[in-house]
């Protein structure tokens, strides 16, 4: 079976290769439950597909919002020049990896504060933030709002599979006998 990076490698156009990547290694990975017939087996790699197409999407907008803080002005304070260009670079592409491997991507808040950009997701009381800098490592930051300020961790260079790990952990969990049945 490809790997996602070899899949993606295979395509015309990188944008259109990570599309194709998820949705082509996402059908390969679909098992069929154990009691269900090919329809069940169709559906759940058509539910695969939409998750990893969703999943891209969202890590697009982020992109978008990362891109706009370089050419908008009106996105940054009066006299706060726009985040670097290898700031921007690395943050997109940590961002476009991690999406190949969560299972889904939330929403997130983009902001710049001269020179560094942030990217912070947040679920309940769950806080992930991604910070860049253009003199110093990039940093993972996680942790609760309802604990104090101290108790977030971070650390630096995170791999985009460990910023993945954190941004799945924010997810609920998917117990299928949590689930209610119709009928």
């Amino acid at each position: 079976m490809p790997t996602y990076r070899q899949v993606q490698e295979n395509q015309s156009s990188s944008h259109g290769g990570t599309f194709l990547a998820a949705c082509v290694i996402a059908s390969t990975l679909a098992m069929p439950p154990a009691n269900a017939g090919m329809a069940g087996t169709f559906l759940q790699q058509d539910a695969i597909a939409i998750a990893a197409v969703e999943c891209e999407y969202e890590a697009d907008r982020i992109i978008s919002r990362i891109m706009n803080l370089t050419h908008a002005e009106s996105l940054r304070d009066e006299g706060e020049v726009p985040p670097p260009q290898i700031v921007v670079d690395r943050l997109v592409q940590l961002i476009r990896d991690a999406a190949g491997a969560t299972l889904a991507m939330p929403h997130a808040q983009v902001s710049s504060f001269y020179g560094e950009v942030n990217v912070t997701w947040r679920i309940g009381d769950r806080i992930i933030k991604l910070a860049a800098f253009p003199d110093r490592p990039t940093l993972l930051q996680t942790g609760s709002i309802l604990m104090q300020a101290g108790s977030f961790r971070a650390e630096p260079n995170p791999s985009p599979q460990r910023i993945a790990d954190e941004i799945n952990s924010l997810l609920p969990a998917n117990d299928p006998e949590e689930q209610v049945s119709p009928g």
